[in-house]
């Protein structure tokens, strides 16, 4: 199908009614505004545009077999009193929402022979490898003695005093260098002291202890700005209560687990001596009893 009559409303073809086309720039706009269009508003730019005879008047049109119009003739039949209805454009969806692009980590060591590599050129004073395997890397530190270990997943366990823990750190993200300068600074768990008499057969299987210092066994080694850790500040003020109750005589309601070795035997001997001054007294009223009844049987 041709292209259609760029008049407004018409809806002739080139191929029912023949077309006569024009070029000229001047006459072309005078041409455009006579069309009632608005291309902007259509959404289009046309290259050319054709507009039908019969909206010519016959003086308008050369005489021949092509059909010419005059130069300045414009169209004044058949024009349309609006133009062509043109519906609103129909509004963009939004853009669905995405999730951000995984942005890869820069790693210092991607495998544990990369940290091996990195040791060999430098270990950093004073730490000493004491340990190589292809699963682990141990090191040590004779000064502070701390242990640390660090396994093909890098993660990093230190160990002081018979104590093992998990340290928060990230080896492949700051290097072995970093995270050894850190655990160097790191404040231990000093543990608690003068404090052990009142441990008693319940807590042995939640303490550890060494050279009279009493570690809870899930101590986290290193205590941040305190001088212990979380846990053993649980188990210390769990030991202060006792303590405190320590001068205080033993309920008959209080289980035996939680009584101390040393309380117990104070308490035992205390109760002795009270038995003892009883019995005493019990045997001094048998006496003055016996001598009231004979002063009685005289008379």
């Amino acid at each position: 199908m041709g292209e259609s009559c760029a008049i407004a409303s018409v809806k002739l073809s080139r191929n029912t009614e023949r077309g006569t086309p024009f070029a000229d720039e001047e006459w072309k706009k005078h041409l455009i505004h006579s069309l009632m269009r608005d291309f902007k508003k259509e959404g289009r730019t046309p290259k050319s545009l054709f507009v039908c005879s019969r909206h010519f008047e016959e003086k308008c049109i050369l005489p021949g077999k092509r059909k010419v119009l005059v130069t300045g003739s414009m169209p004044t039949k058949f024009l349309p009193t609006t133009s062509h209805p043109v519906s609103a454009p129909t509004p963009r969806k939004l853009p669905s929402a995405r999730e951000p692009p995984i942005i890869p980590e820069r790693v210092q060591h991607l495998h544990l022979n990369d940290l091996h590599q990195a040791l060999d050129k430098k270990t950093p004073d004073p730490w000493v490898v004491v340990r190589r395997t292809d699963s682990m890397i141990a090191l040590y530190h004779d000064e502070r003695r701390l242990r640390v270990e660090v396994d093909r997943e890098f993660t990093v366990s230190i160990s002081h005093e018979g104590r093992t823990d998990s340290f928060p750190c990230r080896v492949q993200k700051e290097g072995v260098r970093p995270v050894l300068s850190r655990i160097s600074s790191a404040k231990l768990c000093c543990g608690l002291s003068d404090i052990d008499e009142f441990v008693v057969e319940s807590d042995l299987r939640k303490i550890t202890s060494q050279a009279g210092i009493v570690w809870a066994i899930d101590c986290s080694v290193t205590s941040g700005d305190q001088d212990i850790c979380e846990k053993c500040k649980n188990l210390h003020d769990l030991l202060s209560c006792r303590k405190k109750s320590s001068g205080k005589p033993l309920s008959k309601h209080t289980p035996l687990k939680w009584i101390t070795n040393k309380k117990l035997k104070k308490t035992l001997i205390t109760q002795r001596q009270e038995t003892r001054k009883l019995q005493h007294r019990i045997r001094q009223l048998q006496r003055e009893k016996d001598k009231m009844l004979l002063l009685l049987s005289c008379r």
